[in-house]
């Protein structure tokens, strides 16, 4: 079992969370260090640019769930799968985060909020 932050799609209410749905719900929190958030109608994480903490919820995940959401997300040649630590209110917690490695359009708006879901 590993713990995955997802931010984006994954989220519960969005429209890729049925990937998720059965897995075990840990928390809801915010990254530790700040990326930049940007979406061109799908979320991207920018890890060397600092704008704001990322919002999002953390799942334990089977082995089978992981290889999915890596299959969803392209890791490595899409997107990178990286643990970072996640701040929570039942403490501080690792987890897996999917980062956008490649150069990304300027025309992508940046979500300041660090909250892809409530920009």
């Amino acid at each position: 079992m590993e713990n995955v932050f997802v931010y984006g799609t994954l989220r519960k209410g969005s429209f890729n969370h049925s990937l998720i749905s059965s897995e075990e719900f840990v928390a809801e929190g915010n990254t530790r260090k700040k990326y930049k958030l940007i979406s061109n109608t799908i979320p991207y994480v920018i890890k060397d640019e600092k704008v704001s903490t990322i919002k999002g919820e953390i799942y334990k995940v089977t082995d089978e769930a992981l290889e999915a959401l890596d299959m969803l997300e392209g890791h490595p040649d899409w997107y990178r799968r990286e643990k970072t630590v996640i701040d929570t209110n039942k403490g501080s917690i690792t987890a897996w985060l999917y980062f956008y490695p490649k150069k990304y359009s300027y025309t992508s708006r940046v979500i300041s909020s660090g909250d892809f879901l409530n920009p």
